[in-house]
């Protein structure tokens, strides 16, 4: 246990070395990062890169790209499941039973099991929006256990009473620890945990297109959702109307690209384009502002530093253009909805359009 912790600790202290280049010495890179919230995204990030990839939703679905690793991992997971229960339940049923047919059955009890679970699309997956729900009540649990182990011997119902209510109360501390540090709204339990798998926008300002062409309504809706990871808006729309120009026959993606391109489907596409827009055209607009500063400083007193100079304005124009882009398109996509707005209006005081 003690290395386990030593271990933890460690990691968290390498996030915040790697999350901050700038700060003065490792104590104040770690301070600068615990404020301002990088180390808790980075363990978060760190699960979802690793631990939960598999499981990363896009627009509150499974991502369908890692659908095939989703069903080798449920598969084992469900297996090691129901070979737990069927294996405990067995040895309470008939405890006589010799070791060897008790394995047997619960093998075959628990494979069969897996495979029904399996077969129905049933994914380990539908449990990681409440992954922090559960990691509290394991925690309060395991607190609980050890706080009743070391001070309740005769185990009286009291002492267990006791242990599990101080148990919730450090559970809650632990996982509210970086939201106290952070300033944020204090989670009642362990809140809920964002599966949206989203590169970092200030890493990734531009978004770069996808040269993919293909008419095929399932390449084009993996296609579609892996551009939403990435905010490349546009990219996404293009290969959503693929989907929706295939068609409705044999078309099981048709009615879920309905529901991210059109206003009456639910618009999730605009929706997440109205949320992230704003936030990647001010990273854009300060990273042109950077540049334009650091070419400004370069006097060009050679071919080398003048070429630098240019190169360093040239990204600048991409940036202030790509927020001129971004703006447009955004207040054409609001403008589209506020004329819808007024026809449905229209049409419900039966007014003449």
């Amino acid at each position: 246990m003690k290395k386990l912790i030593l271990s933890f600790i460690a990691f968290v202290l390498i996030l915040s070395l790697i999350q901050s280049a700038e700060a003065q010495n490792p104590l104040s890179a770690f301070v600068q990062n615990l404020q301002s919230g990088a180390i808790s995204n980075s363990i978060a990030n760190f699960g979802k890169d690793t631990v939960f990839l598999w499981y990363t939703t896009v627009g509150g679905e499974l991502n369908p790209v890692y659908e095939n690793q989703r069903r080798v991992l449920d598969s084992l997971l469900f297996f090691i499941i129901f070979f737990v229960i069927v294996r405990y339940a067995i040895k309470k049923v008939w405890p006589d039973l010799e070791k060897g047919p008790k394995e047997m059955l619960s093998l075959g009890v628990g494979i069969v099991l897996t495979i029904s679970f399996v077969a129905t699309r049933i994914s380990i997956g539908f449990l990681l929006p409440y992954m922090k729900n559960i990691a509290f009540f394991g925690i309060a649990l395991l607190i609980a256990f050890i706080i009743n182990k070391f001070t309740n011997k005769e185990n009286k119902p009291g002492g267990w009473i006791t242990s599990i209510f101080i148990a919730l109360a450090v559970s809650w501390l632990l996982m509210n620890a970086f939201n106290f540090f952070e300033s944020k709204p204090i989670s009642a339990i362990g809140g809920i945990f964002n599966s949206e798998k989203q590169t970092d926008i200030r890493a990734r300002i531009i978004a770069g297109g996808d040269s993919v062409v293909t008419a095929d309504p399932k390449i084009n809706y993996e296609l579609a959702l892996g551009a939403v990871q990435k905010f490349d808006y546009e990219t996404a729309k293009t290969h959503f109307e693929k989907v929706i120009v295939a068609g409705p026959a044999n078309n099981p993606y048709f009615d879920k690209t309905a529901q991210w391109i059109t206003i009456k489907g639910g618009d999730k596409l605009y929706r997440h384009m109205a949320r992230h827009y704003p936030k990647i055209i001010a990273a854009e607009r300060e990273a042109a502002e950077i540049l334009i500063d650091k070419a400004e400083k370069l006097t060009a007193k050679d071919d080398k530093t003048q070429a630098k100079r240019n190169e360093l304005l040239l990204q600048a124009k991409k940036y202030a253009d790509d927020v001129i882009d971004k703006q447009t398109l955004l207040e054409i996509e609001i403008k589209k909805r506020e004329a819808e707005i007024r026809k449905r209006e229209a049409e419900r005081q039966g007014a003449p359009q």
